[in-house]
């Protein structure tokens, strides 16, 4: 969390220049809550870089709302902000610092490549939040994330799985885009399509796609895995 504008300034002019280094339709900014939500110098400065790159940049801020101060992952397309979404499933370091949980609210927000949904990090870890995106007619769901813990090389592979598990789940896209790797572009299907290395600065670019209707999953939600144990479970049976 940036604690100065000194700082603030250096984050954005740092993920400023790797945006400008690759053409895509969206650009998933990592998990550092740069600056305040509502701060006017930073939103025209983010303003003026979407209008310069054509594209929508998914950024990760401070919003003191009334609800509390909250994590919270912000898409700016050339129209503005069109919409914002604090991150619920906060962590324990988190809430020592005065974060607040997000509501349970599920915004999704229409753009020409579809609609999409944001959310934040360990968001991703929580089975029902990308769901309820997906549910709520999201086929491209974008987040923000920090998996740094130290700058080990074990934890990030893990924290990123989960997006894959979550795009297969719902048939979604997913673009994580994380402090430190590993940052990945997944299609609906679990296809990585790009994917950083870990401990690096850099940007990646992939291809992907939206696809039509929702899943079992989606629509049923847990019971339809749990339905899966119990079949395997008789069929383990019946075998013996």
């Amino acid at each position: 969390m940036a604690d100065s504008a000194t700082m603030s300034q250096a984050i954005f002019d740092v993920d400023a220049d790797l945006t400008r280094q690759v053409d895509a339709d969206f650009y998933v900014w990592s998990e550092n809550e740069f600056a305040n939500a509502d701060d006017a110098v930073f939103a025209a400065q983010l303003q003026a870089l979407v209008a310069e790159m054509d594209a929508a940049i998914v950024t990760d801020r401070v919003w003191d709302a009334e609800t509390g101060m909250h994590d919270t992952a912000v898409l700016t397309t050339a129209s503005g902000e069109i919409g914002r979404r604090a991150k619920i499933n906060i962590t324990s370091g988190e809430a020592e610092h005065g974060f607040a949980p997000g509501p349970n609210d599920f915004p999704v927000f229409d753009t020409p490549q579809g609609k999409v949904g944001i959310s934040v990090c360990w968001d991703v870890h929580r089975l029902w939040i990308v769901r309820e995106l997906a549910r709520a007619g999201a086929k491209i769901v974008l987040l923000p994330m920090d998996n740094d813990f130290g700058g080990t090389a074990t934890f990030p592979p893990f924290h990123g799985s989960d997006g894959v598990f979550r795009a297969v789940e719902n048939r979604v896209t997913m673009g994580l885009g994380t402090v430190n790797g590993l940052s990945l572009v997944v299609d609906p299907y679990g296809r990585i399509t790009a994917q950083a290395p870990i401990n690096e600065r850099s940007i990646i670019i992939g291809e992907t796609f939206t696809a039509p209707g929702t899943t079992l999953y989606t629509r049923w939600g847990d019971w339809f895995g749990w339905l899966m144990v119990v079949v395997l479970a008789g069929l383990v049976i019946r075998k013996q």
